[in-house]
Order: structure tokens, then C-alpha cells, then sequence
């Protein structure tokens, strides 16, 4: 009997995988290719599309297109590698460390539910813009914090409530983690003019806002350079200290957190009547320690 020829055994299967292995790598480059000029609102919608909102930092820099850059390109797209500004902070969108420290503490006070006794507010800068050649205001945040009444202290004592020690934990922390972003921290304690209360108000503001100093500086890290206390007493009253609502509205500590890139940050004059010695540009004073 003949013997049955053997079958010619298959070769060829690898140069499938190697072409496709080709294809996907021509793919790619071409894709490349097709990024190197793209329109500007479209590449706005693709960063977008990757903002994280919560405790990731996320930068956003935003591409303009020059007149000559239109020339050259007839106007189809803008030109990857021009910032709109030296510093992102200064841009028009971004998400820098104060705007996330800001959703962060916001965050907080809502899941808290501490919404009637804690008042989070975020500035958009203290400049006019009238100094910038582009007519744009500073966009560089600063943060207030204001506790309410007897948010953190029994009435007429210094001495911090057990229940408020999570929160200013918390706070501290927040504030820890991002202090290479910030100037000073202003710390102000407010009282009301009460005629039954036995202790000077002066003094009892002061020992309220140097409590929360030392609280930051030995359980958070912050350095003594950066707290700025101040006793504000009853000068500063926000109601009328006729009726005992108006007097709980009196009573109040506030926290305010100045950025590096505000005008208040760079301000040598305002950081200069702190105590504080930087060498930085001028900027508007304010009346931001009222």
C-alpha cells in the first residue's frame, strides 16, 4: 500500500498577527498626525471630558491663536503650544489647589449638614483689572470662613467644644495639605456688646482667635509664620446688638485664606502691616481684615 504523502504543515499564521500588529501602529501615527492642529473648542470639550470633580487636582490650560498664527494657518485651528498666560492660575479656566481646598471644605459642611452654622465663601480676586494691559481682573481665589455663634465655642469662654475638634481637624488638614498655595491665614474673632456678660470682649475675641491659631500650628503642622490671629472684639458687628438674634449673629470667628497668586498674596504692603517680610509686587490693600 502507497503511503499517504504527509501534509505540508502550516506556516503562515504569525504574518497575520504581525500585519495586524502593522495596521494598529499606522493607526496610531496617523492619529498623531491628526492632533497636531486641532480647534479650540473642540479641544476644550476633550479636556473637559477629563475633569475629575472632588479631591484630584486637575490643570486646564486654555490655547489661543495669535494673528499671525491665523495667517499661517488660514484660520482653521489654533496652534497647540501658546498659553494663554504665563501662569495657569492666571487663565481664564483652571482648577488650582484653593478652588479644589474650596469643593472640598464645601463638601464637607454639606454632608455635615452644617450648612445654617458654617458660611463658606470664595472671592474671584480683589483687583479691577484696570492695571492689566488684557482688562482682566485677578482670577487668583482667596477663601472666607465664618462660624457661627457657638459653632466652636461655649458662650463667654476660650476653650474650644469637644463636639468641634472633627471639624477643625478636618480643616486643618484641608489647610496642611495645600500651604505651600497660601499667603497667610487671618483668623478673627468677633463679639457681641452684651450687657450681662461678665468678661471684655477685647480680650475674649483675641483668646478665641489664638486658640484656633495654636489648635492649627501643634495638631495640623501649619507653621506660626502663616497664622495670623486678630481680636476684633464688638467693632465690627454685622447686626444690631439691640436684640439677642442680632447679638448671635455678632458672635462669630472667621477665617480667611489668602492664595499666593492674589493681589492680597503678592501685596508687600498688606503681607509688610501682617508681620510678615516678602519681597513680592504691590497690590490692593482692601479691607479684607474688617
Amino acid at each position: 500500500m502507497a503511503r499517504k504523502q504527509r501534509d505540508e504543515e502550516s506556516g503562515g499564521n504569525w504574518m497575520d498577527t504581525y500585519g495586524d500588529m502593522v495596521t494598529l501602529l499606522l493607526t496610531f501615527f496617523v492619529m498623531l498626525y491628526s492632533m497636531s492642529t486641532v480647534e479650540q473648542d473642540k479641544w476644550i470639550e476633550l479636556v473637559s471630558a477629563f475633569k475629575v470633580q472632588g479631591g484630584e487636582k486637575v490643570e486646564t490650560v486654555v490655547f489661543v491663536q495669535t494673528d499671525d498664527e491665523a495667517d499661517d494657518t488660514g484660520g482653521s485651528g489654533s496652534t497647540l503650544g501658546t498659553l494663554e498666560s504665563d501662569d495657569p492660575q492666571e487663565g481664564t479656566i483652571y482648577n488650582s489647589a484653593i478652588d479644589q481646598l474650596y469643593d472640598k471644605i464645601q463638601s464637607y459642611i454639606e454632608e455635615k449638614d452644617m450648612t445654617n452654622s458654617i458660611l463658606l465663601e470664595k472671592s474671584t480676586g480683589t483687583g479691577s483689572g484696570d492695571d492689566d494691559p488684557n482688562g482682566k481682573a485677578d482670577s487668583a481665589p482667596n477663601i472666607s470662613i465664618q462660624f457661627k455663634d457657638n459653632v466652636l465655642f461655649e458662650p463667654d469662654k476660650s476653650t474650644i467644644r469637644e463636639q468641634s475638634y472633627p471639624v477643625l481637624q478636618f480643616l486643618g488638614d484641608c489647610l496642611a495639605g495645600v500651604k505651600d498655595d497660601i499667603s497667610i491665614i487671618l483668623i478673627k474673632g468677633h463679639t457681641a456688646i452684651s450687657p450681662t456678660s461678665p468678661v471684655d470682649s477685647r480680650l475674649l475675641s483675641s483668646e478665641r482667635a489664638s486658640t484656633i491659631s495654636n489648635y492649627f500650628e501643634r495638631k495640623s503642622g501649619l507653621p506660626s509664620t502663616m497664622l495670623r490671629p486678630f481680636g476684633m472684639g464688638s467693632d465690627y458687628p454685622i447686626a444690631s446688638n439691640d436684640t439677642e438674634e442680632g447679638r448671635a449673629l455678632n458672635r462669630r470667628v472667621e477665617i480667611v485664606i489668602i492664595n499666593k497668586k492674589s493681589d492680597l498674596g503678592k501685596s508687600s504692603e498688606f503681607l509688610n502691616a501682617l508681620g510678615a517680610s516678602f519681597d513680592t509686587s504691590s497690590g490692593d490693600m482692601s479691607d479684607i481684615v474688617k
